[in-house]
């Protein structure tokens, strides 16, 4: 069925890829995965008629770096404070933070804050050092919600150039 000249599955397609531009703010939940299976399903149907197999490539090496961010932020100098255990406390304190503190997303960053804070206080038992931990959890999740949203709308302009090119 066509609505205006294009068919009503890549309007659903456009819609879904939409909403999950909206989830890069919400902690926990993998955008450019959500919005990599929405791409990869609509060619599927299409059978890869529209999006075209590079581009499907190009929306996997753009889902894989915007999944991993938060591995790949810490080597390069995010994640100065803290190690291995730091990550986990931010971990934990980010998911007892989505159920304990009653504020959406908010609730699981300063929960992760917080995790990051406790352990490093835990750990290290100085006071400016868990203040650094917790400040420097909050820098990577700011900067790692950046670089997923850039990734997600570089993967909308990937699937819509495909999609308008080959028509």
């Amino acid at each position: 069925m066509a609505i205006i000249g294009i068919d009503s599955g890549l309007w659903i397609a456009f819609a879904l890829m939409l909403m999950s531009l909206a989830f890069v703010v919400i902690p926990f939940v993998p955008a450019p995965l959500v919005m990599w299976v929405v791409a990869i399903g609509y060619a599927l149907i299409e059978g890869f008629d529209r999006l075209t197999l590079l581009a499907a490539v190009v929306l996997t090496v753009l889902m894989i770096v915007g999944v991993t961010v938060d591995f790949w932020l810490r080597p390069l100098g995010m994640g100065e404070h803290g190690g291995c255990l730091t990550a986990i406390g931010s971990l934990v304190g980010g998911i007892l933070g989505t159920f304990l503190i009653p504020i959406p997303i908010l609730g699981s960053i300063i929960g992760a804050v917080l995790g990051a804070f406790f352990m490093q206080l835990l750990r290290r038992r100085e006071l400016q050092e868990a203040v650094g931990a917790g400040g420097a959890t909050l820098k990577m999740i700011i900067v790692g919600k950046m670089i997923e949203f850039a990734v997600c709308l570089t993967m909308f302009a990937v699937f819509l150039g495909s999609v308008y090119f080959t028509r």
